[in-house]
C-alpha cells in the first residue's frame, strides 16, 4: 500500500516537471513578432522617453567608442535623456529595442 502511494506521488511530480519544461520550451520558440503582437512598444508607448532615432544614434556612437577601446559614457547619456543608466545600457546592448 505504501509503495502505491509513493509511486503516485512520484508520477505526479514527474508530470509537473514535464509540463514546466514543455511550457518553457514553448515560450522560447515564440517569435519576437508574435511576442509584440497587439502590444504598444518603443516610442509609441506612452511612457517612453527615448525614440528610435536616439537609440540608433546611441548604438552607433557606442560601437565607435568600443572600436577605439573606450567604454560608452552611459551615465552621461542617461542624464542627458532623463533615464536610468541601465535603460541606456540595455538599449545600446540590444536587450531592449530589439526590433531595431
Amino acid at each position: 500500500m505504501a509503495t502505491k502511494k509513493a509511486t503516485k506521488k512520484t508520477a505526479k511530480k514527474t508530470a509537473k516537471k514535464a509540463t514546466k519544461k514543455t511550457t518553457k520550451k514553448a515560450t522560447k520558440k515564440v517569435s519576437k513578432k508574435k511576442a509584440f503582437e497587439g502590444q504598444v512598444y518603443g516610442e509609441h508607448h506612452g511612457r517612453s522617453r527615448l525614440t528610435e532615432k536616439i537609440v540608433i544614434r546611441l548604438r552607433k556612437l557606442a560601437d565607435k567608442l568600443r572600436e577605439k577601446g573606450t567604454r560608452p559614457p552611459v551615465h552621461e547619456w542617461a542624464e542627458e535623456y532623463g533615464v536610468a543608466a541601465s535603460t541606456i545600457s540595455m538599449a545600446i546592448n540590444g536587450k531592449t529595442w530589439t526590433y531595431l
